[in-house]
């Protein structure tokens, strides 16, 4: 995997909002899987995170207090019958809490996103540099007014995760979240859409 000073990711300053969502408190859990399908994980501290029904995450996972909202990829078919080709978005939301030590995915946190699917590229106007942790635009990097490559994305509620180097010479991980439209084309990333700022934190 490249580093960030070979993809050119230059530091960037926090506003004090934002310096308060790094420094929610944590609590470290394993992530088990209680559905009866496959589940990926695309972005928030679980960004990469892919667990089949009753398995559990090998390593502990850190995760902050309060509410996390976080978009997966999900398998369409029960895990019996799945032909590992069809999958939808969709939103896994829950509360964590402190002390928690195990986080428990159950069909009734997960919200399934409607919508037809949209082919566009993207443009970055946010005024430093950014590279995508997962999703459909994984490895790429942004600098201000550059594009990606072209991806598909499901109408409504989209969240990218990314990453980039804070001016404290950290490495930040956060969200991009947008609303897709038919219309974007291009999808505009502003500043403004950046979200959850937080340290990654070496386990």
């Amino acid at each position: 995997t490249a580093n960030q000073s070979n993809l050119g990711i230059t530091p960037v300053k926090h506003t004090p909002s934002t310096q308060n969502q790094i420094n929610k408190k944590m609590t470290r859990v394993a992530v088990v899987d209680s559905t009866k399908h496959k589940i990926w994980f695309l972005n928030t501290e679980l960004a990469g995170l892919a667990l089949a029904p009753g398995k559990s995450s090998m390593d502990s996972i850190y995760l902050p207090l309060g509410q996390i909202e976080a978009t997966v990829k999900l398998d369409v078919k029960e895990d019996k019958e799945s032909d590992g080709r069809n999958y939808r978005e969709a939103v896994f939301s829950t509360i964590v809490v402190e002390g928690q030590k195990t986080l428990v995915i159950k069909n009734e946190n997960i919200t399934r996103i409607g919508g037809s699917q949209i082919e566009t590229k993207c443009l970055s106007l946010i005024p430093y540099k950014i590279v995508f942790t997962a999703g459909p635009f994984v490895g790429q990097a942004l600098k201000f007014k550059s594009m990606t490559r072209k991806g598909s994305l499901a109408e409504g509620f989209n969240s990218f995760a990314i990453q980039y180097v804070g001016s404290d010479g950290l490495k930040y991980q956060a969200d991009i979240e947008v609303i897709v439209t038919k219309y974007d084309k291009p999808l505009k990333f502003l500043e403004s859409d950046v979200k959850n700022a937080r340290v990654m934190i070496k386990q």
